[in-house]
């Protein structure tokens, strides 16, 4: 698959071949991994001095942490008095701190 993504007419790669790093996005490395590999299966999609209507588009994902945590409103100031009667369990929070205590 990657030796088409990389679109060289009557190229075959050997087992020299190599790929530079520049060529893959930081989602295709498995960066807990040392040395740093890329992960089974990543494709060569970076090509920068390709002509424009030859780039894939690429749709960026926000986490799920990035998802799930509420705004905050730090334009009001002062301090708030935290009750019983103002205080809920939020269940958003909650399922972002799992998500980003898996990440580490």
């Amino acid at each position: 698959m990657w030796i088409k993504a990389i679109r060289r007419e009557n190229w075959k790669p050997s087992k020299f071949s190599v790929i530079c790093s520049e060529h893959f996005l930081l989602t295709d490395y498995q960066l807990y991994a040392n040395p740093t590999r890329p992960k089974e299966g990543a494709v060569a999609s970076v090509f920068p001095t390709y002509p424009s209507h030859l780039h894939k588009k690429v749709q960026v994902c926000k986490l799920p942490a990035q998802r799930f945590i509420p705004a905050r409103d730090c334009d009001k100031g002062g301090v708030v008095e935290i009750t019983g009667e103002n205080v809920e369990k939020s269940t958003d929070i909650e399922a972002g701190n799992q998500i980003a205590m898996q990440m580490f």
